[in-house]
């Protein structure tokens, strides 16, 4: 019997957001939280990747760790420009490449 109503709720829960989503609003939001989640991971993982403390990339980026931290973390990314995400990368792959 758990298991029937916990599919139930899934299902519930599934339709609920399948008709939120429809309004435009309400779809406009979450298309944006999703874009920062995933440039918050794309900057963590980069950082990752070339093997950099937060607080050497917060140094290399001449930003303060806690900024960082807000970054990595989805916040305040409506502040940061396709050209900073850019030099992010391009700082991370040639910090691996000269590894």
């Amino acid at each position: 019997m758990g298991g029937e109503m916990q599919n139930r709720k899934s299902s519930d829960l599934a339709s609920f957001t399948e008709e939120m989503l429809e309004n435009p609003m309400v779809r406009a939001g979450y298309d944006m939280s999703k874009a920062n989640a995933d440039v918050a991971r794309l900057i963590k993982t980069l950082r990752a990747r070339a093997e950099l403390s937060q607080g050497e990339f917060a140094q290399l980026m001449q930003m303060s760790i806690d900024s960082l931290i807000q970054l990595e973390a989805g916040k305040g990314l409506e502040q940061i420009s396709a050209t900073r995400i850019a030099y992010i990368a391009r700082l991370c792959d040639s910090r691996l490449v000269a590894e």
